[in-house]
């Protein structure tokens, strides 16, 4: 490997988020601990500059804890402690619709100020739908709010309120769903599409208290499985199903590595805590330190088929599992 080139805008970087366009190759965003958002394009041909700024945002007052691209690439939203969402127009295509607000940067600009939105405490996760079609955020007291994205290959006019104030549905920005999964923070957040007929869409969310909530968002959110004590007392870092399946992965503060496999019955009261096999454990995978002694999971990466996991640890190792 041969060193490319490096770059220090600001004083910490809490996430990174690749651009899925290939149009966009090479794209990476970042958010700042001071709030600030900047997307990079990557150019190994440019020795000189081979780090160049596409563009960078300022309208977060507290630190930027999370974001995610929308599946083709154009849109980019953030979330931040100051409890705000937004939803960045970065390569234009939303002014050429007219759909960007009124700061001429974001299709979506929503924060504490609408008490529908509100989350006390800030938010700190995000995951985008595969279609496009809505945004999830979590944050503090369990809260989790779920917000329409605009359409920006339908035709649509400019932004604008009609009759008893309803919002054109091509614009986005409506609180389709508001839900809560106990008192602590919510740290992870997933959706998939899974191959069913009719598919279903499923939003999984991990939480400091261990536990694992999952959503179908194909009948307005209903609970459709909350696994207490998904990674025992220990705090859930990261959710991600297998693309296109029931197969959901988990990892946790505790040091371990686990798959659920959602289709399984579940308890009768499908809003009643379920046990691991009620849940529809599948396998786990141990080797990090974890159990609250410096060696908890901070994250993994999967294949397509969910075949290999591949871990980053608390305790400076990372593993490789074969499923």
């Amino acid at each position: 490997m041969d060193f490319l080139g490096e770059s220090q805008e600001v004083p910490e970087v809490n996430w990174i988020s690749p651009c899925p366009s290939s149009t966009y190759a090479n794209t990476i965003a970042i958010g700042a601990s001071d709030g600030s958002v900047w997307v990079y394009t990557i150019d190994a041909s440019d020795a000189g500059n081979p780090l160049q700024i596409v563009q960078s945002y300022f309208l977060h007052t507290g630190a930027c804890t999370a974001g995610a691209w929308t599946p083709d690439g154009l849109l980019l939203a953030t979330v931040s402690e100051d409890s705000s969402l937004y939803v960045w127009d970065v390569w234009g295509e939303a002014s050429a619709k007219n759909l960007v607000g009124d700061n001429g940067q974001t299709v979506i600009a929503m924060t504490g100020v609408d008490q529908r939105f509100e989350v006390e405490g800030g938010l700190y996760s995000i995951a985008v739908d595969p279609k496009g079609a809505f945004v999830a955020v979590g944050g503090a007291a369990g809260a989790i709010r779920v917000v329409s994205l605009p359409r920006l290959a339908a035709q649509s006019q400019a932004r604008s309120r009609g009759a008893g104030g309803k919002a054109d549905p091509t614009t986005g920005g409506q609180i389709i769903a508001a839900l809560q999964i106990g008192a602590d923070s919510v740290e992870t957040l997933n959706v998939t599409i899974a191959s069913v007929s009719p598919p279903t869409t499923l939003l999984a969310a991990g939480s400091v208290d261990g536990s694992i909530v999952v959503y179908d968002a194909t009948r307005r959110f209903a609970v459709r499985r909350h696994i207490a004590g998904a990674h025992e007392e220990h705090s859930v870092v990261k959710v991600e199903f297998v693309r296109n399946t029931w197969l959901l992965t988990s990892c946790g503060m505790d040091g371990v590595v686990r798959r659920w496999d959602i289709r399984g019955a579940g308890p009768t009261n499908p809003n009643a805590a379920a046990t691991a096999a009620e849940a529809g454990l599948q396998k786990e995978w141990r080797g990090h330190r974890g159990d609250g002694e410096g060696g908890g999971v901070l994250g993994f990466v999967q294949g397509e088929t969910g075949e290999r996991i591949i871990t980053a640890g608390d305790d400076g190792v990372a593993l490789v599992y074969e499923a």
